[in-house]
């Protein structure tokens, strides 16, 4: 009974681009589009959904549902998991259309509306989603601040491992923005991420360097050469001069225009 000459995309129900039925029956009594009389052989193409129904002389009906739609969807959103802050790990974006829409290759469909896909990498996309009918529109965003690599750290310390009597300041100067590591002070200076911390023994220590996306590295280094004790001597001896003998004991002194010479022994290295 109907011939529908252009068609678009199978659906449920069909959806065309534009479509003009024509009634072949001789024994039709009444067509309604929509409820509305309709004219065998008129175009139809307006974006719209349509019924056509055919009643013949003894009341017999056929009936013929169908879709124009020429009007691509929208966008309505792109949501990325991280919100672009900085992340170690993967970030899934979700694109949402206004309309109910094909998943495109690589992407899963969450709802008619809603697709979502995994991105590993920071980059600028560009993806075409479409509608049930075809109708295209282009979904563009950037995934970015993606790190999964742990910062770097350089050591140096305020003596260079040389001796000193003070306290020692280590710094540590890293690659990239870290969070604070534990009791360290942050230098403002030309340099960026810079830290220091005063050290009063010396040893071997550790510090945990975290960056914002959560990598983390440990950082060992060795503080020495603090030394805050007076040298003691072990033994002195005095050459020259004179001596008495006093309750057993030889007593050395120097008279004024003497050369005496004094040897001192010290337990360590000075």
């Amino acid at each position: 009974m109907f011939e529908n000459k252009v068609y678009y995309r199978d659906a449920s129900p069909t959806i065309i681009e534009k479509v003009t039925p024509e009634i072949t029956d001789a024994n039709i009594n009444t067509i309604t589009l929509n409820g509305n009389t309709y004219v065998s052989g008129t175009e139809i193409n307006e974006d719209g959904e349509y019924t056509i129904i055919a009643t013949d002389k003894a009341g017999n009906k056929a009936e013929v549902t169908f879709v124009i739609d020429k009007t691509a969807p929208e966008v309505v959103s792109v949501v990325k998991s991280n919100n672009d802050k900085a992340t170690k790990n993967d970030v899934t974006v979700t694109v949402t259309l206004n309309e109910k829409g094909v998943a495109p290759e690589g992407w899963t469909q969450v709802s008619d509306t809603e697709f979502t896909k995994v991105y590993s990498e920071n980059g600028k996309y560009t993806v075409e989603f479409s509608d049930v009918a075809g109708n295209i529109v282009l979904a563009k965003f950037e995934v970015k601040r993606i790190d999964k690599v742990a910062p770097e750290a350089v050591v140096t310390t305020s003596n260079n491992g040389n001796p000193t009597n003070e306290d020692v300041t280590v710094t540590i100067v890293t690659n990239e923005a870290v969070y604070r590591p534990g009791d360290w002070t942050e230098v403002k200076t030309n340099k960026e991420h810079e830290w220091t911390k005063v050290y009063t023994e010396n040893g071997t220590y550790s510090v945990v360097i975290k960056d914002k996306a959560g990598n983390e590295t440990t950082v060992e280094f060795t503080v020495e050469g603090i030394d805050k004790e007076a040298p003691v001597y072990s033994s002195l001896r005095m050459l020259g001069g004179n001596y008495y003998k006093e309750n057993g004991k030889h007593i050395r002194y120097a008279t004024n225009g003497t050369i005496v010479y004094v040897y001192t022994t010290f337990a360590e290295k000075l």
